[in-house]
């Protein structure tokens, strides 16, 4: 609604459509903090507040959470941070499903898959409701495949 298709639309317009596909029975709202930057978690989170207990929100981490340079970040302890931006910007205590958003960094995968794996990761996790978690969202042929070489 604001990334990949031109300019922004306008927003009462967008929040009318959420609700209208409700209404029509969609119940899964993926959106991801690099579109708009920014843009899109607010206007889901907008539009399905007073919906929250009939949809599922999927959102995307991997970037830094500064508006004007956003670049690719999905350092362990960079995770928590975005995760704590979404919940803001989506109006919700709980994330139904969060994922990474690229695995093209400049550190391996691996370090990233080490940080969930880790025991603070899933107290993390517990702790503020993110309900499921996946890994990779998208990866190139030339990304790590941990494990693989």
């Amino acid at each position: 609604m604001s990334h990949g298709y031109g300019p922004a639309a306008d927003r009462a317009q967008m929040i009318a459509l959420i609700g209208r596909a409700v209404d029509l029975g969609v119940t899964f709202f993926d959106t991801a903090q690099i579109y708009g930057p920014f843009h899109n978690e607010e206007l889901v989170g907008e539009a399905l507040e007073p919906l929250r207990d009939m949809v599922v929100i999927a959102t995307k981490f991997g970037f830094t959470n500064e508006p004007k340079t956003q670049t690719v970040n999905s350092r362990p302890e960079h995770i928590k941070v975005a995760g704590e931006g979404s919940f803001k910007r989506l109006r919700t205590d709980t994330i139904d499903l969060l994922y990474q958003a690229s695995i093209r960094t400049h550190h391996t995968s691996s370090e990233s898959v080490g940080a969930f794996a880790t025991r603070a990761i899933v107290d993390a996790m517990h702790a503020a409701n993110v309900r499921r978690l996946i890994f990779i969202s998208s990866m190139g042929i030339y990304d790590e495949v941990p494990g693989q070489k």
